[in-house]
């Protein structure tokens, strides 16, 4: 019968004997042999792992593009009594507004070259192209910075008109930014 006279250390994967384990036949008293064992596997695992993504979520980060005066929308309105109007009711007064709209996520500032976001006005009769005078408007000389809100717009009455017949028009506006946006929009005035 053997008798181990050291526990093994477990290293890895593999049981290693201590330093100066021997083992001995029961009534052995003294035992000059040494082991020495050499270790002469090779680990020769592979990873075989085939895992794909599955994952189909949409980004729809735009990556922060950021957004500058090109991106904005300029547009020309009409407003009779009960508010924005193609067909304005007959006889009311109507005013012609600018208005900048900000399609961005993140706010836009441009400068007017005076306090006014229109710089001016025009009205046409539409059947025959007559010109029809308008009131100015009052402005203050100094640059004005004008914040427009993200995904928001700002407004601005220029003038109004109080005595236009039934029948179709066209109003351009020329705004004061940078780029002189121009704006047109038609309407008419008749029975809402």
């Amino acid at each position: 019968m053997f008798v181990r006279s050291c526990c093994p250390i477990l290293l890895g994967l593999m049981l290693m004997p201590l330093t100066g384990c021997r083992t001995a036949k029961v009534g052995d008293t003294a035992d000059s042999d040494t082991d020495t064992d050499t270790d002469t596997d090779t680990d020769t695992d592979t990873d075989t792992d085939t895992d794909t993504d599955t994952d189909t979520d949409t980004d729809t980060d735009t990556g922060g593009v950021a957004c500058d005066e090109v991106d904005l929308v300029f547009i020309a309105e009409v407003h009779d009594s009960t508010g924005p109007c193609t067909t304005c009711t007959s006889g009311d007064t109507v005013a012609f507004y600018g208005v900048v709209e900000n399609p961005c996520t993140d706010p836009i500032e441009i400068w007017t070259n005076n306090g006014c976001l229109v710089g001016n006005a025009e009205l046409y009769e539409d059947s025959s192209g007559a010109y029809i005078p308008m009131e100015g408007w009052m402005c203050d000389s100094a640059e004005t910075p004008w914040l427009i809100p993200a995904e928001g717009r700002v407004s601005w009455e220029s003038t109004s008109v109080s005595s236009l017949d039934d029948g179709d028009f066209e109003l351009t506006l020329t705004f004061n930014d940078s780029g002189s946006n121009i704006a047109t929009e038609s309407f008419a005035m008749g029975a809402r």
